[in-house]
């Protein structure tokens, strides 16, 4: 007679009213990293309008600011290309280095607008 096939790890656990385990560290990891990202996405038109309000009006100092916390979301999105760009245009910025900060400009919202139109980074 043929042996039985052991029960898998699921049937045992409804079986027994086991609840399911958690997910797994790589699944949080991803949903967190979707969370993340969503959030940037909903900030984004925010963030460009009081950059190129800071822009409009050389207010150098704002628009450090704001490519500072680009930068940092860039580092929690694990972006290093939008975290290198945003570093060196806060540079610019911070050295009130006009010419530099709107030469990197195209750039930027070339970056920013993959974020836009949901196109994987």
């Amino acid at each position: 007679a043929p042996t039985p096939a052991a029960p898998t790890p699921a049937a045992l656990d409804a079986l027994f009213g086991v609840e399911a385990p958690p997910a797994p560290p790589a699944a949080r990891a991803d949903d967190l990293a979707l969370r993340l990202r969503a959030a940037f996405c909903n900030d984004l038109p925010r963030r460009r309008a009081e950059l190129d309000a800071a822009l409009a009006h050389d207010d150098f100092e704002a628009a450090g600011r704001i490519l500072h916390g680009l930068r940092g979301s860039a580092t929690y999105l694990a972006n290093p290309a939008l975290e290198t760009l945003c570093a060196e245009l806060e540079a610019a910025a911070d050295a009130h280095d006009a010419e530099r900060l709107r030469a990197g400009l195209p750039l930027l919202a070339a970056v920013l607008a993959t974020f836009e139109t949901g196109a994987p980074s």
